[in-house]
Parts: structure tokens; C-alpha cells; sequence
């Protein structure tokens, strides 16, 4: 203060900035007086835009964003230009620091100097979207509503004209900032009225409805803004407005869920054929249904679960296929579990399903290809419920498949399902025989390598008889007898070192073989860390 009521007619510029950032801590308006002290004592000195320019960013870096705001308007009256860039960077920094509301101050002082015609720069789309997208996304809802509502009214109104990409990114943005229901339905109504009202400068896509409906949990929400978006389509035309997959999808999942009613899964059913229809009439790519949609409501169907939902959900995988969505294996698996689950019965159809995703991959679609074990072994345990003659056959040839694949059976109960096939189903054959013996000693082998596979400690303690009661059918005979008993002998040490020897076990392998065989006299008792792991 002293050097301004000296007649000195100009300062450099870091005396001028270091002036200016004392001013500013004290209390009042310092600032802003400093700078007309100097100005009347340099009234043919240009204002420093490099000092200026560093105290006002200095200000939004501690939170004076109103005093920022006053001190540019100051110094625009007293000749200072500033630019778009520079009103770009003190948002920006301002929003870096997550001080949305500062942000907001900045822009409002801008627009209110432009319509004002202090300066003849009007804040760009650009500006507008990084500080709502900031409002939004700290939740400051009513401040940003309130921007929102200012740059809708001045597009409108033609007070400044923002080009159309740039109106639709400042819109997208604020749909996918915006946390609130209340607040994305506020503003879907709004740009529903300006569209009646025929202001056609604003947008109204589908885009806005599918991020209205992800705002909110409300199914019966979720589903009414999408009854008013196909309606608005069906009604204008627009493509603008075209139900697309993901806002199908968002309406389909309001119907089905972990407890699905028949009612509501017709409903489902329903949306999706509607999309399906839809798509067929005009080969729309933005509306094709695709996988995700499929599995909803056949997931659906499959939780209800009786025959005639199950017979849905065979038709929609089909229906899949017919409009080119091969990737079917995750429903296709999931339907073979239901098989699987009911009371027999159901395996000419699980084999129906399982050798249509096979035929699709085979016939060149890789989409089609299975490598999911879960897929094989679902199937494998409908065809053991059932006992058939050729039970064992068909399950060991299902297990080259997966070979044949490479899946890998990460789970004992795909295992357990081999094996059982093969305890109960015939072994006549010579070469079925052969199978069943290489993929037991596949597994011994696996047993041995103490290799991790999956599963409960029950279903490892059925394994071991499994396997007991698949050698003893693979091995009637006393001709057979020392190679039996070999065999039977590996399968008790890996039982015993995987800590699964229970008592039923222990007894079936003593009943076996000779307690020679097992290395274990009939009298002694076994030792305790051989049943570490049993679950009675």
C-alpha cells in the first residue's frame, strides 16, 4: 500500500502477484481495491494478464471462487481480455480439486459477464459439461439442476448456440454423472416437454431413457419409463427413440429375478419377442437381442423349473440360433442342470439340446464351442439318473469329447459321474472296458500327483467307492486277480493320504482285497490321519 501512495507508475509483475496474494488472505475486498489503487496510479500501463492470471487461480486454489469471480469481472471493466482457454483452466482446476461448487461460481460469473456484453466470449458446451458432470457426480443435485435448467434455456432461446454434438455430449455426460433417480427422471421429463413442445435444437435419444432406468431400482419405474419411450417411438418414428438392447434388457430384468412367478416370466418372454420382432422388421444392429437377453428369460424359465418352462427354454435356445446368437453354451448348460435336477425322464432331451450346441459348433460357428466341464457334466448326470444300458458308453464317450476340447474337469463330480456310469452300466465290450480302465488310471495317477480337484469331501469320499466298485467289475475273475488287486491297493494308499478313509470305506476295501493287498492286517486299526478329512 505504501508503494501505491507513492507515485510509482508501474511494478513488475511478481511484485504485482505477490501484492495481489497478500491482499486476497485479508479480510474484505483488499483485492479488488489494490487493483483500482493501481490502475488510477497506471492508467496508461497495461494490465499484467500473466499476474492476474496466477492471483485468480491462486483464489480457486483456496476455496475464494466468489472473490475470483468479482476480481475478473474488475479487470475485464478496466481492460483485461480473457480468453476461453483461460476460463477452461481455472475450471478445470477447480474440478481437479473436486470443488464442483467453486467451478459452477466461475461459470456463472463468465456467462453473467457474456450476456452481460462485458465480453464477447460465451462459455462453450465444453465448459458447461465438465462442471455439471462434476455437480452431478459429488451428488450437489439442486446446483447442478439449476446450471442444467440455464444451459437448456439458453440453447433454447438461442442466447448462445451450442452445436448439436455438443448439446448431446453435455446431456450424456450429465445422465451418466447423475446418482439420483429423482434427478435423471427430473430431466427426462423435462427434455420430454421441450420435444412435445417442438424445440428441436434439444435431443431426446434412447439413450437418456436407458440412463434414467439405470438411475433407479424401481421396477415398476424402470418399466414405465420404457412403456413411454416405445410409445413415443411407436407414435413419431424417430429413430432417435428406438428401444435398443440395453434398454430391452433393463426392462426385461425388472420381471425376472432369483424368485421368478410363471406370470412374470410370460412378461419377459413377451418383451423379448417384441425385441425380436422388432429387430427382424428392419435388421436394426443398435436393437438386436443378444445373449444376455436370451439368458434372463431363460434363466427365468429355468428357475420356474415344471415341464412346460422347461419346454420354453428349450425353444428360446433354439430360437437363438435361428437368428444367429451362438454363443448358447451358458443357457444351454443351465437347462441341462434343470434336466438334471428333475425326476427323471428328461434325457432324450438333454441330449436334444446338448447335440444342437454341439451341431452349431461344429458346422463352423465358434461361438458355439463349449468349455465349460459344468456344460458336460450336468449332461452326464441326467444320463446316469436314468441307468440306461448304454449309460456307460455314452458317458465315457462324452468324456473324450471333452478331451477332445481340451476342458479340463475341474470338479470330483464330473468324476463321480464317470465312474458311476461305468459301475453301473455294462462293460462287456473289450474296448469299453479299455476306457473305463485308462480313465481310472488317469485319475489314480491325478490321486497320486496329489493334482487339486474340486469339490466337497463327501463327494471325494464317493469317488473311492466308485472307483472300488468299478475295478471289481472291471475285474470279475481270479485270472485278473493280481492286477486287481494292484489297482485296488493304489486307490487305497491315495484314500488314506487324502485323509478320506471313512468306515464304509474302509470296510469295502478290506471285503476287496487281501490284507496283504492293502498293507493293513484285518485286526490293526488304521491310523487317525487317514480319516482326517471325513465328514460323517
Amino acid at each position: 500500500y505504501n508503494m501505491m501512495d507513492v507515485n510509482v507508475t508501474s511494478l513488475d509483475e511478481e511484485t504485482l502477484y505477490y501484492a495481489l496474494c497478500t491482499a486476497m488472505k485479508m479480510k474484505g475486498n483488499e483485492d479488488t481495491r489494490l487493483m483500482s489503487k493501481w490502475r488510477s496510479k497506471n492508467l496508461d500501463t497495461p494490465l499484467f494478464d500473466s499476474p492476474m492470471s496466477r492471483v485468480i487461480e491462486e483464489m480457486c486454489r483456496n476455496r475464494f471462487a466468489d472473490r475470483a469471480g468479482s476480481l475478473i469481472s474488475h479487470a475485464v471493466q478496466h481492460g483485461f481480455k480473457p480468453d476461453l482457454s483461460y476460463y477452461r483452466r481455472i475450471i478445470d482446476d477447480c474440478v481437479g480439486r473436486n470443488d464442483a461448487i467453486s467451478a459452477a461460481t466461475i461459470l456463472k460469473r463468465f456467462l453473467r459477464m457474456y450476456r452481460n456484453e462485458h465480453i464477447d466470449i460465451a462459455p462453450d458446451g465444453e465448459c458447461f459439461a465438465v462442471v455439471l458432470q462434476s455437480l452431478f457426480g459429488s451428488r450437489k443435485n439442486s446446483s447442478g439442476r439449476g446450471l442444467l435448467n440455464s444451459f437448456l434455456d439458453l440453447h433454447a432461446t438461442k442466447i448462445i448456440t451450442f452445436s448439436s454434438s455438443e448439446v448431446t455430449d453435455v446431456l450424456e455426460k450429465v445422465f451418466r454423472a447423475c446418482k439420483s433417480a429423482s434427478t435423471t427422471a427430473h430431466l427426462l421429463n423435462r427434455l420430454e416437454t421441450m420435444y412435445d413442445e417442438g424445440i428441436t435444437n434439444i435431443p431426446l435419444t434412447t439413450a437418456f431413457y436407458y440412463r434414467t432406468m439405470m438411475a433407479t431400482e424401481s421396477r415398476k419405474s424402470i418399466q414405465t419409463i420404457f412403456c413411454r419411450l416405445l410409445e413415443r417411438y411407436k407414435a413419431k418414428r424417430d429413430e432417435r427413440l428406438r428401444p435398443d438392447t440395453p434398454s430391452f434388457y433393463r426392462y426385461i430384468s425388472t420381471f425376472v429375478g432369483r424368485k421368478c412367478s410363471a406370470e412374470d416370466t410370460a412378461k419377459a418372454k413377451k418383451a423379448l419377442e417384441l425385441m425380436i420382432e422388432m429387430y427382424e422388421s428392419d435388421k436394426s444392429d443398435s436393437a438386436k437381442p443378444d445373449e444376455a437377453c436370451f439368458r434372463k428369460v431363460i434363466m427365468a424359465y429355468v428357475e420356474v423349473g415344471d415341464d412346460e418352462s422347461l419346454e420354453c427354454a428349450n425353444g428360446l435356445i433354439a430360437e437363438m440360433e435361428r437368428i444367429e446368437i451362438y454363443d448358447t453354451e451358458y443357457a444351454t448348460r443351465n437347462l441341462l442342470r434343470a434336466y438334471a435336477k428333475s425326476e427323471g425322464g428328461y434325457r432324450s432331451k438333454a441330449e436334444e439340446v446338448f447335440a444342437r450346441m454341439m451341431s452349431s459348433y461344429e458346422n463352423g460357428n465358434e461361438d458355439a464351442k463349449p468349455s465349460n466341464p459344468a456344460t458336460f457334466s450336468w449332461l452326464m448326470e441326467t444320463i446316469v439318473s436314468e441307468e440306461g444300458e448304454d449309460a456307460a458308453v455314452r458317458v465315457l464317450d462324452l468324456w473324450k469329447e471333452m478331451e477332445c476340447l481340451d476342458i479340463k474337469a475341474d470338479s470330483i463330480h464330473t468324476y463321480n459321474h464317470v465312474l458311476s456310469a461305468c459301475s453301473k452300466g455294462k462293460l462287456e465290450d473289450e474296448s469299453v472296458r479299455l476306457r473305463a480302465l485308462k480313465f481310472i488310471v488317469d485319475l489314480l495317477n491325478k490321486r497320486q500327483r496329489n493334482e487339486q480337484i474340486s469339490g466337497s469331501a463327501v463327494a471325494h469320499m464317493m469317488s473311492y467307492g466308485h472307483l472300488l466298485r468299478v475295478l471289481k467289475k472291471l475285474f470279475p475273475d481270479e485270472a485278473n486277480e493280481d492286477r486287481r488287486n494292484k489297482l485296488i491297493q493304489t486307490a487305497f494308499n491315495s484314500c488314506c493320504n487324502d485323509g478320506l478313509l471313512s468306515a464304509a470305506n474302509l470296510n469295502a476295501y478290506r471285503e476287496a482285497a487281501p490284507p496283504h493287498a492293502l498293507g493293513l492286517d484285518r485286526n490293526s486299526e488304521p491310523k487317525k490321519e487317514w480319516s482326517r478329512n471325513v465328514a460323517y
